[in-house]
């Protein structure tokens, strides 16, 4: 279970971490709406601040998105322990679930809205905490979809 724990809790870090960074980056590099193409066409970084969700869904709506974070987390502490069951996988996918939903939560706090500036064309500007829920969240639905891990889960005393 200690190993559980750590790879969860290692993924989560990394994610809030390069989340974090990447956003400081953007805002010390960029002016909102300013964007600088990688790939043209293609892939952009494009600075933009987003009060809502996913997609700009439930803009304005700050407070609700901060309790739907830490519903999240509650669900996450409520079943741990299947969660860890299942391996590996779920495990690092709730890290990087947390980790992400940690990142916007930071945002969300600190300013009233998330800082997004990965672009690819066709797509809504996202950030790296939300490719970690994203990530995360699949994951955890693939390891649940595939059941508990050989060796892993139930331990007989």
């Amino acid at each position: 279970m200690r190993s559980a724990v750590w790879r969860a809790a290692a993924a989560a870090v990394v994610a809030f971490g390069l989340d974090f960074a990447s956003k400081r980056i953007v805002e010390r590099a960029l002016r909102p709406g300013e964007t600088v193409p990688l790939l043209p066409g293609v892939f952009d970084l494009t600075f933009v601040r987003n009060s809502g969700a996913a997609f700009s869904l439930l803009q304005g709506h700050a407070a609700l998105l901060v309790v739907v974070t830490f519903a999240v987390f509650a669900l996450f502490a409520a079943y741990w322990k299947e969660l860890a069951a299942l391996g590996g996988a779920a495990q690092a996918g709730a890290g990087l679930v947390l980790g992400g939903a940690m990142g916007n939560l930071v945002d969300r706090l600190r300013y009233g809205e998330v800082i997004d500036f990965l672009h690819l064309h066709h797509w809504p500007v996202f950030n790296v905490a939300d490719t970690c829920v994203v990530t995360g969240g699949l994951l955890v639905a693939w390891a649940v979809y595939r059941g508990p891990a050989a060796g892993e889960g139930r331990h007989e005393t």
